[in-house]
């Protein structure tokens, strides 16, 4: 049992990590600008952050690029740490990604242009309330020819399993040329 708290702390750091990288904790790059989005993808989520605020919410632009080797590292290391603590012989796998392929690496030209943005409310929220912030999200995104994570896979570890969301609600992409 305490392998398995220990194990779940460190996953439920691993996102907080991610954003407050400027002491280059993980391996790789990422990124929280805009501008380091495909043009015709930042200006749709220029548009889908202004139907949130008209909402009256505040969003957050958790993560836009990130080069390989940060998405391989999302991708390996929970599953290495997972091994060694023997958490995999009882039935738990935690992973923070499910591809090492992901549309946050996608690169043009040798420059920065991905087309997944990772978004987050403002606030001190409750789970529920921020169903609420990601459901508006989806339907928004959706509206608008977007792909949301809020219709991934749902899986029961998720916290917002009960409100009907998929396992990655606040990722939102598509498929750029």
């Amino acid at each position: 049992m305490k392998k398995i708290l220990i194990a779940l702390s460190l996953f439920a750091m691993v996102p907080s990590i991610v954003v407050a990288n400027s002491n280059n904790i993980m391996p790789g790059e990422s990124s929280q600008e805009l501008s380091d989005l495909d043009e015709k993808f930042e200006r749709k989520i220029k548009k889908l952050i202004g139907q949130m605020e008209s909402k009256g919410y505040e969003v957050r632009v958790d993560q836009t690029y990130r080069s390989q080797q940060r998405q391989d590292f999302l991708y390996y290391a929970p599953r290495l740490i997972s091994q060694k603590l023997g958490l995999e012989k009882l039935g738990i796998n935690i992973n923070v990604t499910s591809t090492r392929h992901s549309r946050h690496t996608r690169l043009k030209d040798g420059i920065r242009a991905s087309c997944a943005v990772d978004l987050r409310p403002v606030g001190l929220f409750t789970t529920a309330q921020k169903a609420d912030f990601y459901k508006n999200l989806r339907d928004s995104a959706v509206s608008m020819g977007l792909r949301s994570g809020a219709n991934f896979e749902k899986r029961k570890s998720s916290p917002y399993y009960d409100y009907g969301l998929g396992y990655d609600p606040g990722h939102v992409d598509v498929k750029c040329k």
